[in-house]
């Protein structure tokens, strides 16, 4: 109804590539991106799909339409420093709630006659080395989890990551 409203009154057989294709032209030209353009494509030949089976459509014109084309890539984005810095806030934050629920935990466990749990010193768990790690070696998380002491060399500041372990090998 909000995109094929003024199609309603007209035959089905108005309804034709050229048409579609100008219309599909005008939703680009006003800024809606190829995946909503796309999904609506998919809509009205799904309707159109349905007139065909019930015999009021010889074929469904929107098959022949050329379809938009979609950047599947991902998009490369890297945070700001403002960013940056409330992300690696956010992680030491994160810690601070560990380290403080381990301590709690641990109190209780003491009254408790439990055995007690080792107290988180520098970080609460991996992620705290892991994100900047990735940041700044665009690492994948895959590789990241393969990494092994082996692959870090402190001398010269070098991390590998091994062939097998990459995705491009």
């Amino acid at each position: 109804n909000r995109h094929f409203r003024t199609w309603y009154p007209e035959p089905l057989t108005a309804i034709t590539v050229e048409r579609i294709e100008s219309w599909k032209a005008r939703r680009l030209g006003e800024g809606r991106s190829p995946s909503t353009v796309l999904r609506d494509l998919f809509a009205l030949s799904s309707v159109l799909r349905r007139a065909v089976k019930a015999g009021e459509l010889s074929d469904n014109p929107v098959r022949r339409v050329d379809k938009p084309r979609i950047d599947r890539r991902g998009q490369i984005r890297f945070l700001d420093e403002a960013e940056e810095s409330q992300l690696r806030t956010a992680l030491e934050l994160r810690d601070q709630v560990f380290k403080n629920t381990r301590r709690v935990n641990n109190a209780r466990r003491a009254q408790s006659g439990e055995p007690l749990m080792p107290a988180l010193t520098n970080f609460g768990d991996h992620l705290t080395r892991a994100v900047p790690l990735t940041m700044n070696t665009a690492v994948r998380r895959g590789e990241l989890l393969k990494l092994r002491w082996s692959s870090v060399d402190f001398n010269r500041r070098l991390l590998t990551v091994e062939g097998r372990n990459a995705k491009s090998r």
